[in-house]
């Protein structure tokens, strides 16, 4: 982004993060809507409310603007950790193996290719020199392309997926042709 623009980069860092931890609790605030029982999310969304009123204005003297900031992540998380532990209770649903099952395949599949990406990266950019604005976009899609390509072929390798996942998959990608050609080598 070039000079003078450092502080707008910490701000959307640090909201990403706080986006990221907040997707958590996604289809549970679906769920706990639809079944007519929207107090968790309303519990949920003051609990993250609050704290970011009272962190920022606790973080603001001794960081300036960067704790104001750094409020937004912080209690995004403690709120949507509040949620998944409710919404976990209310169902009787083990967290633990909730977790293990549901994210922990995904997870070490998506840091083992980040890192195996961001290696190549190095040795790659190691000779060449990106200078301008179309080739690190270039180089950006080319990563997010061979990332996803690849994250998609390891889960269905993985036995994360069953038939009924697949099958839903690859009818959703049917209505793009070229992709689901694609996807079709790769399941």
């Amino acid at each position: 982004m070039g000079t003078g623009f450092d502080r707008s980069i910490l701000v959307v860092r640090l909201l990403v993060l706080g986006v990221a931890i907040n997707t958590l609790t996604g289809v549970g605030v679906m769920i706990v809507r639809g079944v007519g029982k929207p107090v968790y999310e309303t519990r949920y969304a003051v609990i993250c409310l609050i704290l970011n009123i009272v962190l920022g204005l606790i973080l603001v003297k001794p960081y300036g603007f960067a704790g104001i900031v750094i409020a937004t992540p912080i209690s995004t998380a403690i709120g949507s950790l509040y949620f998944v532990f409710s919404f976990h209770k209310l169902y009787s649903i083990s967290l633990l193996s909730f977790v293990k099952k549901a994210y922990l395949k995904p997870f070490a599949l998506s840091v083992g290719l980040a890192l195996s990406i961001f290696y190549l990266n190095e040795l790659i950019t190691a000779r060449i020199i990106i200078e301008s604005r179309l080739e690190s976009l270039t180089s950006f899609l080319i990563n997010g392309l061979l990332f996803s390509v690849s994250f998609i072929f390891l889960l269905s390798k993985s036995g994360f997926w069953n038939r009924e996942d697949e099958s839903l998959f690859t009818e959703k990608v049917r209505a793009y042709p070229r992709i689901h050609k694609l996807v079709s080598i790769l399941i």
